[in-house]
């Protein structure tokens, strides 16, 4: 930095002694001596009123003032006095607060209402009650593929310095208002084939009625097909109707079998794998056994061939 305001003094010096010189050429040479000199002085971030300075003084000066290029809060002071430093060596950190840059993740599914320029706020556990405006400022152009979530730079004012680095809070985007059929999301149950809702019918009587979903607020939910405005739903318990349907459905199924005959068919040969466990070790006990009186029909029936059993003589 010595040698820098030496050789820059040298190139002024001989730029005053060739000022009255005819030949153009040589005034030229030492204007572009003085002009390569002062840029690369202000390479070592001396200002020009320090350039100023030096011409006046005409002697170089071993002990200059860096100053930071921006105004702002040391966030990190990585140097001492009378360290040694290099080229490229962070001495500090600076940053200017008083606008601060927020990220947030969206879902995957949200991406297509985010645009840049769009108004945001945000709220912090720390100021309750009290929202802050911003604006977004880029998003980003990968995805994150583990959480199905795309990065989104926003913009906020901070006069007041309340915000600091570091400080979570919860962001809202605003988009364009349009009028559409919401739910709330508790009323969707997702079987992993597909969505359903519970319509009520009246009476007590259910039906699920699947649906088609677009966009998802924090508390609900777009309905593109499957229910129009004005239908009564289920916005909670829908498990138990789901599960309580599931049970009819199974009560159904076996009245069903019952008409068809199959159900004498299902409880003999149930009776009958019960006697069979007894043949291979849970005998009855030996001796004589009578039927008691008003036997029902059918028992009678599913003790025959069983004479030659132990315990049955």
């Amino acid at each position: 930095l010595l040698a820098t305001q030496n050789e820059y003094l040298l190139a002024v010096k001989t730029q005053a002694q060739l000022a009255e010189s005819p030949l153009d050429d040589a005034k030229a040479n030492a204007d572009a001596l003085v002009a390569g000199a002062r840029e690369r002085l202000r390479l070592w971030d001396v200002t020009n009123s320090q350039i100023a300075a030096l011409e006046r003084r005409g002697q170089g000066n071993p002990v200059l003032t860096v100053y930071a290029p921006s105004s702002g809060i040391v966030l990190k002071r990585e140097t001492v006095p009378g360290k040694y430093v290099e080229p490229g060596t962070t001495l500090y950190e600076i940053a200017d607060l008083s606008s601060v840059w927020i990220s947030a993740d969206i879902y995957e599914s949200e991406m297509a209402a985010v645009k840049v320029a769009q108004p945001a706020s945000i709220t912090f556990a720390a100021y309750p009650g009290e929202t802050f405006s911003g604006k977004v400022a880029y998003v980003y152009p990968t995805l994150n593929t583990e959480a199905r979530t795309v990065r989104v730079r926003v913009e906020f004012p901070n006069p007041e310095l309340k915000l600091k680095p570091g400080m979570y809070g919860n962001v809202t985007l605003q988009t364009d208002a349009v009028r559409t059929l919401m739910v709330p999301k508790e009323a969707v149950l997702d079987t992993g084939l597909r969505q359903l809702v519970f319509m009520d019918l009246g009476q007590g009587r259910y039906e699920p009625i699947s649906v088609k979903l677009g966009r998802r607020s924090q508390d609900s939910v777009e309905v593109l097909e499957g229910l129009k405005a004005g239908d009564r739903i289920v916005t909670s318990a829908n498990f138990l109707l789901d599960a309580e349907s599931k049970l009819a459905s199974a009560s159904s199924m076996q009245g069903m079998m019952g008409r068809i005959g199959m159900a004498d068919w299902q409880m003999r040969g149930a009776h009958e794998g019960k006697m069979a466990m007894g043949e291979a070790g849970v005998s009855a006990p030996p001796g004589p056994s009578a039927s008691p009186r008003g036997e029902r029909a059918g028992e009678k029936g599913g003790m025959e061939g069983m004479e030659g059993m132990p315990g049955m003589k």
